[in-house]
């Protein structure tokens, strides 16, 4: 088992030594995701949450290197399309609110209908309901946080906001928050978003 991790891991590094070297970044970013996807499938029969921590540190790398390789047009589309980011709404939630307790939130974590919902492909929307005031929106922000420690999945959020008039309210500015949030995070999706938007440059404000 650990040959097996080491040599993952050494893998992981010839990669990362791979990209840092190329002058051709989109020739071979396909390739570097192909590579990802194929250890992901290796290393499925070696489920270990140390493999999934290390896995999930591939992907922000490449993510990391990407990024530094964003052409001038990637980051025009990305900027036409931000209305907010719900990452840093997300932090300005938790400043205002005083901070967040994993104590008021890890209770859910072994409810059933949570269980449910993170473990089963099927499972749907998990509804979470309460007056105003009674912690829902702390309660997501520690869900968030879970998800994102635990799966290699990317994990997508938009916070509506009734004192953030139409920029936080409305159901473009949710899509155009969850879109531009998984494209930040996920540089190699911007090419969907630019097939759009290179054909009809305002599509965000029309």
């Amino acid at each position: 088992m650990r040959s097996i991790r080491l040599y993952h891991r050494n893998w992981g590094v010839a990669i990362a030594k791979g990209v840092l070297k190329t002058d051709d970044w989109k020739t071979q970013l396909n390739d570097i995701k192909e590579a990802e996807e194929t250890l992901k499938r290796q290393m499925d029969q070696y489920n270990t949450q140390e493999n999934k921590i290390w896995l999930r540190s591939l992907r922000e790398t490449v993510s990391a290197l990407a990024r530094r390789h964003e052409d001038e047009n990637d980051k025009r589309c990305l900027s036409d399309l931000h209305i907010t980011d719900p990452y840093i709404e997300k932090k300005n939630i938790e400043e205002n609110k005083g901070g967040l307790l994993k104590d008021s939130y890890k209770w859910i974590l072994d409810h059933a209908d949570f269980q449910h919902f993170r473990n089963e492909m099927q499972s749907g929307v998990l509804w979470i309901r309460g007056d105003p005031g009674k912690g829902k929106t702390m309660l997501l922000c520690g869900l968030i946080d879970e998800l994102e420690s635990s799966s290699l999945a990317p994990i997508s959020y938009f916070f509506c906001q009734a004192t953030g008039g139409s920029r936080l309210d409305t159901a473009t500015s949710v899509l155009r928050g969850l879109i531009y949030h998984l494209a930040r995070r996920n540089p190699q999706l911007t090419k969907y978003v630019r097939q759009k938007y290179d054909y009809k440059n305002n599509i965000f404000s029309s």
